[in-house]
């Protein structure tokens, strides 16, 4: 049989604090090898990097702000979160992106976090971990905008035609 990536692991979530070595054990054993633990805000970042730790030979990790926490960043926080991401050099950033679906972040506060964590990925020359529902030509815009600077990306998340995933 082959080995399977599951390239995003939402495993910070309090829906797994009573099982997860046993969910992560039933995927080994059903050869699911590598695991994309996914960070969505900073607060994740203790129990992440424990998650981490506990199973890096078969994790890798990203660190960034899901959309829907866009309206918690501001300077203060894109600080603290370049510090985080420095000292503990992950393997992507993100989850970042656009999610015009359910709007719990504005429109603006969306678009100002989207394109500070490219700038991150950018300075730091990391893969972009991307997100992008129900928003295909703004997405595609501010990808465009830094395009020629970006080293690799994978969308986890998309939502669109044939010809927006041509895009």
């Amino acid at each position: 049989m082959h080995e399977i990536a599951d390239i995003a692991c939402n495993f910070t979530s309090d829906r797994f604090d009573n099982d997860l070595d046993e969910v992560i054990d039933r995927a080994i054993a059903n050869h699911i090898t590598k695991f994309g633990l996914i960070c969505s805000r900073l607060r994740d970042i203790d129990k992440l990097l424990e998650i981490y730790n506990r199973y890096s030979k078969n994790m890798f990790f990203t660190i960034g702000v899901h959309p829907h926490h866009a309206n918690e960043i501001n300077a203060e926080y894109l600080e603290k979160l370049k510090e985080v991401i420095n000292k503990n050099n992950p393997h992507a950033i993100g989850e970042t992106g656009l999610d015009f679906f359910r709007n719990l972040s504005t429109y603006e506060e969306q678009v100002y976090a989207f394109e500070e964590q490219i700038k991150i990925a950018i300075d730091t020359n990391k893969p972009l971990f991307l997100h992008q529902r129900d928003s295909h030509e703004d997405f595609i815009k501010v990808l465009r905008k830094y395009s020629s600077d970006i080293s690799k990306a994978v969308v986890h998340c998309f939502t669109g035609t044939q010809s927006q995933l041509d895009d």
